[in-house]
């Protein structure tokens, strides 16, 4: 959040956290190092493609959009990612400076994706502790929610889904201040009381040093293989229409 940040000394291996405030007169400075220091490291592993910034969590406002705009200025080739946006806050030179948006699913508005995906945008949702009342990862629901999450995507054409928190295991399985972890330590898979299982889709042995996945993430997996049967078809379709085959073609 540039509220602070922590870094390794080289030297003795030790971190320490450095504060400042974004009213400081060399914070554009920082916030250009940084940047660019993040940009080159990603080229240089090949990992441009990949790459984005996440920039606020679920936030909006004059500093939400001072950091989107500079962050365009500085590293222009480096995608923004704007997660839970307000549209009510941002004027046309923000929206701009944004590559990737990331609704809630449930505030997903097909009329501004389309516009956006028009521009060149891409257009993902996310899930967290809501929505309640429709497809979600909640160990509470049906398995047929977690698969039918991305069936829900495939239906709006979103490209992408982000979900949160998936490697915060420390909050779950170690017991605070006793040293104990999971299983000796009780597993609290709930960031909040009404979001079981929110934000955890894998659990780790730290005394043995294995990782487990859930059926959740398992389901999930599901219905990403769905997403790319669609996406096979899709392809046939294309074929066919460009086939001398009138057989192909009715098809």
């Amino acid at each position: 959040y540039f509220g602070c940040m922590w870094v390794t000394d080289p030297a003795t291996g030790k971190v320490r956290r450095l504060s400042y405030s974004m009213k400081d007169p060399e914070f554009e400075k920082i916030y250009r190092q940084f940047l660019t220091a993040a940009w080159e490291n990603a080229r240089r592993n090949n990992w441009t493609k990949y790459a984005y910034h996440y920039i606020w969590d679920e936030s909006s406002g004059d500093a939400w959009n001072r950091l989107h705009l500079l962050s365009k200025k500085f590293v222009p080739e480096l995608k923004n990612l704007a997660v839970g946006y307000d549209l009510k806050k941002m004027d046309e030179t923000v929206r701009d400076a944004v590559d990737i948006y990331v609704p809630l699913s449930s505030r997903f508005d097909r009329k501004f994706t389309e516009e956006r995906v028009a521009k060149g945008d891409e257009m993902w949702a996310y899930v967290c502790v809501v929505p309640k009342d429709r497809y979600n990862l909640f160990i509470d629901h049906e398995a047929f929610s977690h698969r039918a999450l991305l069936w829900w995507f495939r239906d709006r054409d979103l490209s992408g889904l982000l979900y949160w928190g998936v490697c915060v295991w420390d909050r779950a399985s170690q017991a605070k201040n006793e040293g104990r972890v999971w299983p000796d330590a009780v597993w609290e898979a709930n960031q909040f009381p009404d979001g079981n299982g929110d934000g955890f889709l894998l659990y780790p042995d730290l005394k043995k040093r294995e990782i487990y996945g859930s059926l959740r993430l398992a389901v999930l997996r599901d219905g990403l293989e769905d997403m790319e049967y669609f996406l096979l078809l899709n392809g046939q379709i294309a074929q066919a229409k460009n086939s001398s085959s009138d057989l192909d073609r009715a098809w």
